[in-house]
């Protein structure tokens, strides 16, 4: 379980904005009382946040602009941003609330934060108020952690409106790196694609612009393929964050349709970034794992807010990092798979032992049906269990390997196990049931040829006896080389057909007509896989070989034999995964188009016409006409 702070103070509930104003306290007391009412809450560590002292709100804001914000009394900012009597006190200890994140993750006190505060800063530049924004927090934060010894800095802010305010603070400085998903054209009309920053600061700034109505397979596509790279690229100290859930599908200011697991794929994104960085580059054991603080800004939606705060400290919490044994954790469930994908044959010794007792079958039943009704219920159950399991840890494993295949450099870690585990799962249920009725295709075809063989040879008798043998030994040649091609052609549609769920996206249906006509366009893609699996073969073979003598050690034996058993699953469990590699390696270079790589992120700006939307408020904004989305509220 990782440290998490929470840093929260009813101060910021006394930032008081007019009756119909969008940024309210509400949005406070929702996360806090969705926070309450989950078992989330106890394992959170409070923190009291601190007063930022003026020095270092100057250190990002001008002298004269702060001096200005001392004297003003309740009224508007700017056409958005309401100041009441208590506004600057609360936010200073907003800015203060990442500072003190900030110290304790440097103590080693906490490894992650969140900080539930407003006045929210991204929007708000070194000399305005801006955007229901009176002082940039996560720009102090950073110049804050630049001062007591974090050099390098890497924000994230994926608020439906663009951080204008962190962009500019920072567009000059190559010791912070500012990545800006956002709604474009929207408020406040800044963050196209072409804004890179300037001077030393030049390709230091990194936009992508969502189009109206993208949604999670956009920023999917953002935070699990581009932002990891560049998070490598820079080798940051530290992560801030600036989370705005404005871009959630039922939030009132916002054109992105974002769902609750839209919003945990960009957590789970930027986590797999922290340890993308920590093992590419020479951190000490210490720092192998980066800090990082997240900071409130937008969210309208009081629901959508609470649930979307929840699920993010909940990942923040539940993942565990880290290379753990793992053929080990997986192993049996994993061999179990590939039962499935693949053809187990450490079990082969075995099936006369299942036959023998089936040689008086109506006796076993009538005796004993109650009992045999629970017993398969029972195995249907179990089965149903295991392979649930199994195709868990087959999603999992090959969405690890599609990434390892894309950026040679990652390592094996839980977080994306289980992530790519849940995203594949369903996928691959339907494709596994399609290959199943393909394999019940298969046995129906080779059942026609075998009867026919039959029939022949029953015909063959009556003419003689040499004829009928010669017969029998021909048709059951043949029966044996067609069933062979075709399991083995099954079984490299369904290892192909996995590669093109994961690269491409594509549904069970989709993936299987689009990977028949890959292996017709590519007979080298099924030779190669034939030689893998030959030798997958023969190591099976071997493994049996090996562990037969132990059935014949009384005692000893069966004691050897379980552990054997185990490694034998575990070795291949190892087989299994580097044939995935082999394959989805070969798939990778000969399918996927480089448009296609996540390298490319054309398809996440299409649309956006590059025009800056400049001609209405951020409160008062108003999306175009979209029944979809009005029939929803």
């Amino acid at each position: 379980m990782k440290k998490v702070g929470f840093l929260y103070d009813d101060i910021f509930l006394q930032h008081e904005t007019p009756e119909w104003h969008p940024e309210c306290k509400e949005r406070l007391i929702a996360i806090v009382d969705k926070l309450r009412s989950s078992d989330i809450w106890d394992r959170l560590i409070y923190i009291k946040p601190i007063k930022a002292d003026f020095k270092d709100i100057e250190a990002v804001h001008t002298h004269e602009y702060v001096e200005r914000i001392k004297k003003s009394g309740p009224g508007y900012a700017d056409p958005d941003t309401y100041i009441s009597e208590n506004s600057l006190e609360a936010a200073l200890y907003a800015a203060g609330s990442v500072m003190e994140a900030v110290n304790r993750c440097r103590s080693g006190g906490i490894e992650r934060a969140f900080c539930a505060v407003r006045p929210p800063g991204h929007h708000a530049e070194a000399n305005r108020a801006m955007g229901f924004c009176i002082f940039n927090n996560i720009a102090a934060g950073a110049r804050y952690a630049q001062k007591i010894g974090y050099e390098k800095i890497f924000i994230i802010d994926f608020d439906v409106h663009h951080g204008n305010g962190t962009q500019h603070m920072f567009e000059e400085d190559d010791t912070v790196f500012y990545f800006s998903t956002h709604q474009y054209p929207h408020y406040p009309g800044t963050g196209s694609e072409l804004e890179k920053g300037r001077g030393k600061g030049k390709d230091f700034t990194y936009n992508i612009p969502m189009s109206y109505g993208s949604g999670d397979k956009e920023y999917f596509l953002a935070y699990n393929n581009v932002l990891p790279n560049l998070v490598k690229k820079f080798a940051p100290d530290m992560i801030l964050v600036s989370a705005g859930y404005d871009i959630h599908s039922r939030d009132p200011l916002s054109g992105i349709e974002v769902s609750n697991e839209g919003i945990r794929n960009i957590v789970k994104g930027i986590l797999l970034s922290i340890e993308h960085s920590a093992f590419s580059f020479q951190h000490s054991a210490k720092d192998l794992e980066l800090p990082i603080v997240f900071a409130l800004e937008g969210g309208y939606n009081l629901q959508a807010l609470g649930e979307s705060v929840l699920i993010t400290i909940g990942e923040f919490g539940v993942m565990i990092i880290g290379c753990v044994s793992f053929f080990v954790f997986i192993g049996i469930p994993l061999a179990v798979a590939f039962v499935m994908f693949g053809i187990d044959l450490t079990e082969i010794s075995q099936m006369k032992d299942l036959l023998a007792t089936m040689r008086e079958p109506s006796e076993i039943i009538s005796r004993y049906l109650g009992l045999i009704l629970v017993l398969l219920v029972s195995f249907f159950v179990y089965l149903l269990v295991v392979a649930s399991i199994g195709i868990y840890a087959f999603g999992g494993s090959a969405g690890l390997i599609s990434r390892i295949v894309r950026e040679h450099s990652l390592r094996f870690n839980l977080n994306t196990f289980f992530s790519d585990g849940k995203r594949l799962f369903f996928p691959l249920v339907g494709f596994t049931a399609i290959i199943g009725a393909i394999f019940i295709v298969v046995a129906f075809v080779l059942g026609v040829f075998g009867g026919g063989a039959a029939a022949i040879i029953s015909i063959a008798k009556e003419y003689g006896a040499t004829l009928a043998l010669f017969l029998g030994i021909f048709f059951a040649l043949l029966l044996l080389c067609v069933g062979l091609i075709l399991i083995v052609c099954t079984i490299a549609l369904t290892l192909y057909g996995t590669a093109a769920i994961v690269f491409k996206d594509a549904g069970p249906l989709r993936a299987t007509k689009e990977t028949i006509k890959y292996l017709y366009r590519h007979l080298s893609a099924l030779w190669l896989y034939c030689i893998v699996f030959g030798g997958y073969i023969l190591i099976s073979f071997l493994l049996i070989l090996f562990g037969a003598p132990f059935n014949l050690i009384p005692i000893v034996g069966t004691i050897i034999a379980i552990p054997y058993q185990l490694f034998s699953y575990i070795v291949q469990s190892y087989l299994g995964l580097v044939i995935l590699a082999i394959t989805f390696s070969y798939y990778f270079s000969t399918e996927v188009k480089p448009s296609e790589t996540p390298e490319k992120m054309e398809t996440i700006v299409e649309g956006s016409t590059g025009i800056p939307d400049t001609s209405h408020t951020q409160a008062s904004w108003h999306e175009p006409p979209h029944p979809e989305k009005e029939d929803r509220k």
